[in-house]
Parts: structure tokens; C-alpha cells; sequence
């Protein structure tokens, strides 16, 4: 966390054990009552505070608990809360979302300035208007909210790497039917795309950092960061680090079978990774002269020109493994990066148009596999557009379709390519389900969109997980009335009145003056906060279809156009008549 305070420009240290033995966090930093503001220049370890920004507190009832300790390793587990503050912001931030609005959300924050979930969504809509600037100060704002409902122990706990939080989007319980909306993961949405933001500014080891901080409390990775980590690394020129990673992550299990992360350790190899830097020890030059340390490649690094021949023989397997494992990788990342080289070169043109990486995107009988694909051409193209690194990539595949023409030939460590065909069936059955269908190709570009998405593909408007759609398409959670009754104004009332033809018709309508009456009680219980089933459907259902006629069978739309053709024809008469009789116009 240390990059993300130097090269994000993140103020002061990390906090470390903080006060006693409570188990709820430090709501707002340091010693007083809970809910007292405090000043937003306060140090922060993951972002820098601005002094334009409001002075902190615990209007959204947000804070963290330590919930126990890891059964596998001991470390301690911790999980946000939110207490009884949260109720009213998550009320009007619901109400707000029923709107579709985003000047709604901006009004929220006015009452509510650290609601995570509104300054998660406004960040996305600043960012699809293309307000880069105000998308990334609303997301830093989201993460100091976050930051300052942390446990006393947790950023002790996080930088020691004995802390683990769940990242999941939802909860399952045993004693409970239905999944339930995880607390931690705005921390984890927030964090994802802060890091991709700080790599769209150049500060790669910042967001290198924020990968490690997630992949650590979280080894499931629910959001990603295992398809974007390797590239953060290269670009900052981690190599080492890198492939100590990739070895040492998951120890029952190979990283290296992720496509990305497969290329990537090819890739750092060249660059002068781990065999560099061990030649360099023995050469004793220190690593530290002219001819630079043996980590840094990311950036041009030793280059594959200054590597020993064996060292350049390492990453030349790495390189064929890579390809014999993931041989669709190859035209999904070359359509990715579109260079002419690999059209107007008959050698590039040769290996394309093998079978071998022909039809090996039509061989992957796995919906994720494809995805992942998908995801690394988008990620890491950059990394492989360079001359130097295109001619590497072409030697490689040249010596794969070379070893394609005898599948059961060993060609490296013993394994024929039949072998990494069944070991990548292995690894990635054949299935139709998509296990990173929540992962967007677009959330790992560098181009971000410039214009918001429609229907439910917005942002703002998608309903969390296990919440429908409610009475005229707007988002409600089940047994829900007040987000929708509250979106309902008097100026609405007027206008149904006025066109059901008056009040008396107009209660007539709803079914006499009871229930009129029913729904102010009504509006007044959605005020009051109280929850109960949803008896008010018919009322509700009266006031959406009256003021929606376009609908089908919509019968308040019916009777508006009714009324409307109705006053249409009297004026007509009205008309008719004033040229009959001039006198009675003059009249």
C-alpha cells in the first residue's frame, strides 16, 4: 500500500493498531464520539483528500467489524456493517435510483456526502459523460468513506497480510433461502476500478498495489484482478515479483493456466526476470551499474538482446508453453492489436492460417475459457504491440505450428502438445455457463465509453442482485412501496385528476373516497420509514398507467386519450357554431 501513498500521491501512513479491544471500526478516525466530524485533510492510505471535500462523518452509518479468524490460516476476518444510521440513506438512495435520474444522486449526497453506493454510481456516470477528472475524484471520495469505517486492526492486519474480507457480490447462508448483498463489496468494486483509473494515468505500481491489497484479502478474486495483476506488474516493471507470484500464489494450483498470466510469465522472462537477475549475481555485478537491475524490464528492461543464451532459451519455452496451452490466445490478441505487421508478413500470415490457431477458438468447448480470452486481447495488447515483442510472439508461433504437426510428439518438458490440449480441457471443461460473465471486457480497456448505456445496462439504473423490477419498470426491492409511492408527487395527483375528468371522477376511479384516503395513509407510512407488505398496488399501478399513455391495454392512458379526443370534438363544435353565428362571436 505503501506505492499507492508515493506515486498516487496518497498522504501519510497506513494507521496501524488504533484504540482498544472494540470490535467496530474507527467511525470517524481517531479518539471522540462516533458520529463527531471530522476534516477530510486527515491522512488517508489509499487516496489523498482534497480540502474541497465536506468534512467526514457517520451519515452512512457505515463501520467494520472483525467477524473471527481464518480456519485455514488464523488470519482475521473482517466484514462492514452498517448500523442503524444506514437505514434513511438507504432509503433516499433507493428513491433516488427509482428515478433514473443522476441529478437525484447529486441531491442525495448534498444530505448524504459518503454514501458509498451513490458516489460508486455518480463516478460511473461522470465517467460514461467522459469527466474523467470528476469520475476519478468521486471514486477517491468513495474509497475514503470506505477507509474510514476500518477496524482499528485492519490496515495492520492488511499490510501484514493476515487479513481476509469476502469479495463476493452476494452472501449465502444456510438458514437463509435467498442470497444475501455482500457489505464488502462496494470496497472491492471501488478498489477494481480505482486501480484501472490509476493505470489510465500512468501510475501502474499504484495500481499494482491495489491488486495486491485485493488478491490478498480475497484469494477467490470475485472481481478480476487476477486478469489484470500480471499486466500492472510489466508495466512497472515487477517482473521478479511477477513470477515469484505466479509460482507461489495458489500452490495447488497453476496461474499459468490463465491465458494472461501464461504470456505474462513469458513475457517477464524476457525482460530479464528471475534467470536474470540470478546471472547477474553470478557475474557479481551487484545489479546495480550500467547495466540495470535485474527487474527492470516492463518499461524496455535488459531487453532480449542482452539476455544469455539460456536465459533467452527460458523464455522462449515459457513462450511456447504458453502458446501449446492457449493456442486461441494468439488471433484474439493479433485482431486486438491490428498491426499490418501481422497481415502484410507472409510468415505472420503462415502461422495464422494454420489449423493449429485457425480453428483453436472454434476446438474451446468452455463459454469462460472464451471470455478470458476476450479479456486478456483487451488488457494486455499494449504489452505485445511493439516491433520487438511481435517478432518474439511470430518465433514463437512458428515453433508451435512446427510442433502441431505431430501432436504426440514431446516437444518440451517431456509433453507433446496433445498433452497441453488435455490439460487445458482439464483445467476448463466443456460448459455454456461463463463463470466471468460479471467481467467486462470494457472495465479492462484503457478507451473508456463516452456515452451511457441504455436500459439495463446502465450503471445507475441496474438493480442489485435479487432485486426486480417494481410497477412501471423501476427498480424495488420485494414489498417495497417507498421508493415508488415516494416518486409520486402531488403534481402528479393533479394531473391524473385533471385527466380522469375532476375529482369526482377521479375518485370514482380509484374506487370512492376509502381509497383516495388509503393512499395518502399510504404516502404518510412511506414517510414515517415503515415496512409491510404492499397492499397499495392498485393505487399505485392507477397513477403509473394513467400518466404512461402509450402503454398497451394501459387503461388510465386509454381514458386520458379519450378525454382528450372528447375535449378535441367540443372544440371542433365550438368552432362550427362561432362561424354559424358571427354575431355570438363578436359576442
Amino acid at each position: 500500500m505503501r506505492a499507492v501513498e508515493v506515486e498516487g500521491g496518497g498522504g501519510g501512513g497506513g494507521g496501524g493498531g488504533g484504540g482498544g479491544g472494540g470490535r467496530r471500526g474507527r467511525q470517524p478516525r481517531g479518539r471522540g464520539a462516533a458520529a463527531a466530524p471530522f476534516s477530510s485533510r486527515a491522512k488517508s492510505t489509499l487516496v489523498t483528500p482534497r480540502p474541497t471535500w465536506p468534512p467526514f462523518h457517520r451519515a452512512s452509518g457505515l463501520a467494520m467489524e472483525s467477524v473471527g479468524y481464518d480456519k485455514r490460516d488464523g488470519a482475521q476476518r473482517f466484514e462492514y456493517v452498517r448500523d442503524d444510521d444506514a437505514i434513511a440513506a438507504a432509503a433516499a438512495y433507493r428513491r433516488a435510483a427509482a428515478t433514473h435520474d443522476p441529478n437525484q444522486l447529486i441531491a442525495l449526497l448534498h444530505r448524504y456526502p459518503w454514501h458509498v453506493d451513490a458516489l460508486l454510481a455518480l463516478s460511473d456516470v461522470y465517467a460514461y459523460a467522459g469527466q474523467g477528472a470528476e469520475s476519478a475524484e468521486t471514486l477517491e471520495k468513495c474509497l475514503f468513506a470506505l477507509e474510514g469505517g476500518w477496524h482499528p486492526h485492519f490496515a495492520a492486519a492488511a499490510a501484514a497480510g493476515r487479513a481476509r474480507m469476502s469479495g463476493a457480490a452476494d452472501l449465502e447462508y444456510e438458514d437463509e433461502d435467498e442470497p444475501t448483498p455482500n457489505p464488502n463489496a462496494p470496497f472491492f468494486a471501488a478498489l477494481f476500478k480505482h486501480a484501472q483509473g490509476l493505470t489510465r494515468r500512468g501510475c501502474h505500481r499504484a495500481a499494482l498495489e491495489c491488486s495486491k491489497l485485493a488478491l490478498r484479502l480475497d484469494e477467490s478474486d470475485p472481481r478480476g484482478f487476477l486478469c489484470c495483476v500480471d499486466y500492472f506488474a510489466l508495466r512497472c516493471g515487477e517482473e521478479d515479483w511477477l513470477l515469484d507470484f505466479a509460482n507461489e500464489f495458489k500452490p495447488n494450483a497453476s496461474l499459468c493456466t490463465l491465458p494472461g498470466v501464461a504470456f505474462s510469465v513469458a513475457l517477464a522472462r524476457l525482460g530479464g526476470g528471475i534467470p536474470g537477475r540470478r546471472a547477474e549475481k553470478a557475474r557479481g555485478s551487484g545489479g546495480g551499474a550500467k547495466g540495470g537491475g535485474g527487474g527492470g524490464g516492463g518499461k524496455g528492461g535488459r531487453g532480449a538482446s542482452k539476455l544469455a543464451e539460456a536465459e533467452r532459451r527460458d523464455a522462449d519455452d515459457a513462450l511456447l508453453r504458453a502458446l501449446l496451452l492457449h493456442p486461441a490466445a494468439l488471433p484474439a490478441l493479433t485482431d486486438r492489436i491490428d498491426a499490418s505487421a501481422t497481415t502484410s508478413d507472409a510468415r505472420w500470415v503462415k502461422a495464422l492460417t494454420h489449423p493449429f490457431f485457425l480453428d483453436a477458438r472454434t476446438e474451446v468447448r468452455s463459454r469462460s475459457l472464451e471470455h478470458l480470452y476476450d479479456l486478456f486481447a483487451e488488457r494486455h495488447h499494449l504489452l505485445w504491440k511493439p516491433d520487438e515483442a511481435l517478432r518474439w510472439l511470430l518465433s514463437g508461433a512458428l515453433r508451435a505450428i512446427d510442433a502441431a504437426d505431430d501432436m504426440k510428439r514431446p516437444i518440451i518438458d517431456g509433453l507433446c502438445p496433445l498433452d497441453f490440449a488435455s490439460l487445458r480441457d482439464e483445467t476448463f471443461p466443456a460448459s455454456d455457463a461463463n463463470a466471468f460473465s460479471h467481467l467486462s471486457a470494457d472495465d479492462f480497456s484503457d478507451a473508456v465509453k463516452r456515452q451511457m448505456p441504455e436500459g439495463d445496462e446502465n450503471p445507475f439504473m441496474m438493480p442489485r442482485p435479487g432485486v426486480g423490477p417494481g410497477p412501471g419498470g423501476v427498480p424495488m426491492e420485494p414489498n417495497d412501496v417507498r421508493g415508488i409511492l415516494d416518486g409520486i408527487q402531488l403534481d402528479d395527483v393533479e394531473r391524473a385528476v385533471a385527466a380522469a375528468g375532476g375529482r369526482a371522477a377521479f375518485v370514482e376511479r380509484l374506487g370512492g373516497e376509502d381509497a383516495l384516503g388509503e393512499y395518502f395513509r399510504a404516502r404518510e407510512a412511506a414517510n414515517r420509514g415503515d415496512d409491510g407488505p404492499d397492499p397499495f398496488g392498485r393505487v399505485v399501478d392507477f397513477f403509473r398507467t394513467m400518466l404512461n399513455p402509450t402503454a398497451v391495454g394501459n387503461e388510465g392512458g386509454r381514458l386520458e386519450a379519450q378525454m382528450r379526443g372528447e375535449n378535441a370534438a367540443d372544440e371542433a363544435a365550438e368552432a362550427n357554431d362561432a362561424r354559424r353565428d358571427p354575431d355570438a362571436e363578436d359576442a
